[in-house]
């Protein structure tokens, strides 16, 4: 590996999120492998992820109450300062920050101590557009290099930016092989797991599609996974739409990868997603899926559409509802198109995607 370099990762939180997760992920193969290895967490959130005594920690704790139009730029600037003075005691060769306040703070940082900073975009850019967004994404431009998830993500920034960064994917990680999809004694449900914040996931369109396909399959149910601030509407819109004794709510699973696999067709329906880790988890135990060609293209890096699964358009309830009767109607097509899905596993496995980061930012060791 040759000689070890300082990494400093920069984060808002670190709470339950995928980000945070990924980070964390990032942040103890580097340990591993022999780097130094600190997290400056802002500190947003409640922590819940575990941070290995052998990598530094600089946890914010510094509470800002004030109030008012312009008090979000006193927390900017505390959090601005909380960085570079953790900067300044770390001495990182590299920064590297996700999401994205950490990514703006970083490369304003970076530029004022000459440390070079990678961003990682986690969200859907074509969604900010705000003024304030606009100015963000000026300055992630600035950025030494940038990892995104999915190639629609690089190219909404600069040609310089898009030259001097890498798209990599999350990993798959843990695909327990007890739970593989088993068609012929899948039951007659089509699964949903996500929260309820339908302006995302967009149950709304789910309810909308499962009604066509009770049309015509009747004794089919649907089975959302997951809670969140919409539950209640979705369990409205379900009677409203005359089909509630055929949609269960199952509520948070401890264990997706074994529910899901017991049902005939995953579906995933938002308008946008990073990578969707849950149509990840279905694809790799073998279940047919059906997803929408979600922003910013994290689902069209994964299906394939026709081959292993299928990809519709966002927010069309037909379409939607057309592909799901397709697999019902052809079960054989499906259970094929599951059994491609499989080799996911190996694309996108933790010993893959650990080297693409590390071939990636070993490029910033100082010489």
């Amino acid at each position: 590996m040759g000689e070890s370099m300082k990494i400093l990762f920069v984060i808002s939180c670190l709470s339950y999120g995928g980000a945070e997760k990924n980070l964390m992920l990032v942040a103890n193969h580097f340990n591993e492998i022999g780097h130094s290895v600190a997290i400056c967490n802002f500190n947003e959130r409640e922590t819940m992820q575990q941070v290995n005594e052998n990598i530094k920690y600089y946890e914010n704790t510094e509470v800002y109450e004030k109030k008012g139009k312009f008090a979000w730029v006193g927390l900017r600037k505390m959090q601005y300062d909380f960085l570079k003075s953790t900067c300044k005691d770390f001495k990182p060769d590299v920064i590297i920050s996700f999401l994205g306040i950490p990514n703006f703070l970083s490369v304003i940082c970076g530029k004022s101590l000459k440390t070079p900073v990678i961003i990682s975009e986690r969200a859907d850019p074509y969604r900010s557009t705000s003024k304030l967004d606009k100015i963000m994404h000026f300055m992630f431009n600035k950025a030494d290099g940038a990892v995104f998830q999915s190639y629609g993500a690089q190219e909404f920034y600069s040609e310089k930016l898009q030259k001097k960064s890498k798209v990599i994917p999350n990993p798959v990680l843990n695909v327990n092989t007890d739970y593989m999809y088993d068609a012929k004694n899948a039951d007659k449900t089509i699964a949903f797991a996500g929260r309820f914040e339908t302006a995302q996931k967009r149950q709304d369109i789910m309810i909308k599609s499962m009604k066509k396909v009770l049309d015509k399959y009747p004794d089919y149910k649907l089975i959302f996974y997951g809670d969140g601030q919409n539950e209640e509407d979705i369990k409205n819109l379900a009677k409203e739409t005359g089909i509630d004794k055929n949609v269960v709510f199952a509520g948070v699973s401890d264990n997706l990868t074994r529910d899901i696999s017991k049902s005939e067709i995953y579906v995933l329906t938002s308008d946008y997603e990073g990578i969707p880790n849950t149509l990840i988890e279905a694809m790799t135990i073998g279940m047919p899926c059906v997803s929408t060609d979600c922003s910013p293209g994290g689902a069209r890096m994964l299906i394939d559409s026709g081959v292993n699964g299928t990809l519709v358009p966002c927010g069309d309830v037909d379409a939607i509802a057309k592909a799901i009767i397709y697999y019902i109607e052809n079960k054989d097509i499906a259970a094929e198109h599951g059994k491609k899905a499989i080799s996911l596993k190996d694309k996108y496995c933790y010993d893959v995607i650990m080297k693409k980061w590390e071939e990636y930012v070993l490029k910033f060791k100082k010489n």
